[in-house]
C-alpha cells in the first residue's frame, strides 16, 4: 500500500473499476497530478483474476515525464465502497477523482451508487466526473473550464467549498467564480466581501428564491457552468437516507463535474 511520507505533500488518488468508460477520471487525474506536481495513486479494490490491467499514463500520448504514478490494489471487505474507504484512510489523499454514472432512483435503491456513497462518507474532497462527457480538460490534458459555481448554503459550507477550489485551481488561472445562494441577497454580498480572492479570479454573486437544488440547477444552466463546488454535512435523519444530502441530490440530477467536500 502507498504510504504518505510528507504530511505537507499534495496527493491525488484515482479510483478505478478498470472499465474502459472510466477513462475520463484517469485523464483528469494525470492532468491534475502533472499540473500540481503531485504523486498520483490509482486505486482498484477487490481485484479479481483476469480483469483489465490498471491504466497507464504512457498510453495517453501526453508528455508525462516526471509523473510519480503508483498503482495499488486493495482488499479488506466484501463491500467495494467500504474497501475503497479503508484504502483512502491509509493513503490519506488530498483529492480523490472518480467517474460518475447517472442512476435512476430504482437503481440507487436496489444497487446503490458508489458516487453517492463517497459523497456522503469519503474522508477527502472528491472530484466527480460524468462518464461519457468531455469534463474539464481537452484531448491533450489542458484545463478548459472557465466558469465555476460555488454553492453557499451558509457561511461555513461556502468557506469550505471556496477553500477547496483554491487548492484545485492555480491562483494565476483566469476563471469566473459564481457564488450561489438561495435566500437573502445581503448574506451572499457580505460573504463575498470577506473572501481572500486570487487576483486572476472574477467573482460574482447569484441569489435566487426557492428550493436550493432546483434554483442551483437553473443557475448552472443559465450561466453555462463547467464545475460545481460544494461542501456538505453528513447524512442526518431518516429523510436524508431516502432523499440524500444536497450534494447527493445535485450529483444525481446535474450531469456536470462536481467537486464535493465535507464540513468536519
Amino acid at each position: 500500500m502507498f504510504q504518505r511520507t510528507n504530511k505537507d505533500e499534495f496527493i491525488i488518488a484515482h479510483a478505478t473499476d478498470l472499465s474502459a468508460e472510466g477513462g475520463i477520471a484517469f485523464r483528469h487525474s494525470v492532468a491534475l497530478a502533472l499540473q500540481k506536481k503531485a504523486p498520483l495513486v490509482t486505486l482498484h479494490v477487490n481485484p479479481a483474476t483476469g480483469e483489465r490491467p490498471m491504466p497507464d499514463a504512457a498510453d495517453l500520448g501526453w508528455n508525462v515525464v516526471g509523473l510519480n504514478h503508483h498503482k495499488v490494489t486493495h482488499e479488506c471487505c466484501d463491500d467495494p465502497v467500504e474497501t475503497l474507504l479503508d484504502a483512502l484512510h491509509q493513503i490519506e489523499p488530498n483529492l480523490l477523482i472518480v467517474g460518475a454514472h447517472k442512476k435512476t432512483t430504482f437503481e440507487r435503491l436496489t444497487k446503490g451508487s458508489t458516487s453517492e456513497a463517497l459523497a456522503t462518507n469519503n474522508v477527502c474532497p472528491t472530484l466527480f466526473l460524468p462518464i461519457g462527457e468531455q469534463g474539464l480538460i481537452d484531448d491533450e490534458g489542458h484545463m478548459t473550464f472557465s466558469c465555476v459555481m460555488v454553492a453557499v448554503g451558509d457561511a461555513e459550507s461556502g468557506e469550505k467549498a471556496f477553500d477547496e477550489l483554491k487548492k484545485l485551481v492555480p491562483a494565476d488561472r483566469e476563471i469566473n467564480v459564481v457564488l450561489f445562494h438561495s435566500g437573502e441577497r445581503g448574506f451572499i454580498d457580505d460573504f463575498a466581501s470577506r473572501l481572500d480572492v486570487p487576483e486572476a479570479w472574477q467573482i460574482r454573486t447569484e441569489t435566487r428564491d426557492g428550493d436550493f437544488e432546483a434554483e442551483l440547477e437553473k443557475a448552472c444552466a443559465d450561466l453555462d457552468v463547467d464545475l460545481i463546488v460544494m461542501a456538505t454535512r453528513r447524512t442526518n435523519g431518516i429523510m436524508d437516507l431516502f432523499r440524500g444530502t444536497h450534494t447527493q441530490r445535485i450529483l444525481r440530477e446535474h450531469f456536470c463535474p462536481m467537486l464535493a467536500t465535507h464540513i468536519s
